[in-house]
């Protein structure tokens, strides 16, 4: 169609034809952390704590749960993994039945 206008009418259609469509922009999958923070109910159930890690977040052996765990009491918070924002929430609403305060935080 615009190959029989002449080329600044043709130039001019295009780049109307352009600004007419909606403008999506596509932003790259942000990894967002999830965050275990300490709270005093858990603070002498570090074992609980671990299990519960490693059951929502499969991919943790015992021994990297629990050092999470600590680390999450003795400093008081501490990143428990660092993945897409859907699996982020995912993973804190899981934890949080569990009774644990977590949160998300885009990185």
């Amino acid at each position: 169609m615009s190959n029989c206008l002449p080329p600044s009418l043709s130039t001019q259609l295009e780049t109307a034809q352009r600004e007419a469509l909606p403008q999506t922009h596509v932003e790259p999958l942000r990894p967002h952390a999830v965050i275990l923070h300490r709270d005093e109910y858990h603070y002498d159930r570090l074992d609980y704590v671990a299990e519960a890690l490693m059951t929502v977040v499969g991919v943790l052996s015992l021994e990297r749960a629990r050092g999470i765990a600590e680390a999450a009491f003795t400093i008081g918070q501490a990143v428990v993994i660092v993945c897409p924002m859907e699996t982020a929430e995912h993973y804190q609403e899981c934890l949080s039945t569990y009774g644990l305060t977590v949160t998300v935080e885009a990185k």
